[in-house]
């Protein structure tokens, strides 16, 4: 397999990744509402959409920007260091804010009375975390891969 077969082989599997994310969640929230009666709550969205904001922006810039070692008050690779930083601060607040949805969702007081598979906010939770995963990972399979 030749070096753009890969490239293009990666870029479908992060692209697939990315798909199965948002279908996860959909499917998650769709579910606690259709079958469970439950809404979910608007905040609940913003951890996928922080993961989605971050794919685009390490994906954007060219990344042989960040060898250059100076930082000077006007250089570039300064400020594509500080792009990369708040990308990769979207990422991991996108993962830490699903998996403090699925700990809140985990340790509720409605959590003792029911069981986990009974409540419909708990699969869309768990649906949270896998999103945040997929678009992490293929995120970062998609930097790996992609070529300038």
């Amino acid at each position: 397999m030749g070096e753009g077969h890969a490239a293009s082989a990666g870029s479908v599997a992060a692209g697939l990744l990315f798909g199965i994310g948002w279908l996860a969640w959909i499917d998650g929230v769709v579910t606690a509402s259709v079958e469970h009666g439950t809404s979910v709550s608007g905040a609940w969205w913003i951890p996928g959409l922080f993961q989605t904001v971050s794919l685009v922006m390490v994906n954007l810039i060219d990344w042989s920007l960040l060898s250059e070692d100076s930082f000077g008050d006007d250089t570039v690779a300064a400020r594509v260091k500080c792009w990369v930083f708040f990308a990769f601060l979207l990422a991991f607040g996108g993962l830490i804010g699903a998996t403090w949805i699925l700990i809140a969702e985990g340790s509720s007081p409605e959590a003792a009375e029911t069981s986990w598979s009974d409540r419909g906010s708990a699969g869309a939770a768990l649906a949270g975390i896998t999103q945040n995963c997929c678009i992490f990972f293929g995120s970062l399979l998609f930097r790996c891969v992609r070529r300038s």
